[in-house]
């Protein structure tokens, strides 16, 4: 089973979850688009290895264990939004 991107169980407390989780990945596309590419605080391993405020959410450790593996190939891709005009609604 393949893992996937979610709020962070204690995000919970904010008003609105998904509000909270939006606005991480607006900030993370910002960032990557003004800097031409993502800073330290920025980057996927940043925002999701520590839980908080991306979690990792997978039903075993060996399916979490993917992102470590690919995180690098989904921050390339993530990277690309330097060459894509991005509007948020």
């Amino acid at each position: 089973m393949a893992a996937s991107w979610i709020e962070h169980p204690k995000s919970a407390l904010h008003s609105s979850t998904a509000g909270h989780m939006l606005g991480t990945w607006k900030d993370m596309i910002r960032n990557i688009q003004t800097n031409n590419g993502p800073d330290l605080h920025h980057t996927l391993n940043y925002l999701a290895l520590p839980d908080d405020p991306i979690y990792i959410a997978a039903p075993d450790f060996l399916s979490r264990d993917l992102f470590a593996r690919y995180g690098q190939t989904y921050q390339l891709f993530m990277n690309g939004a330097v060459h894509v005009p991005t509007v948020f609604a």
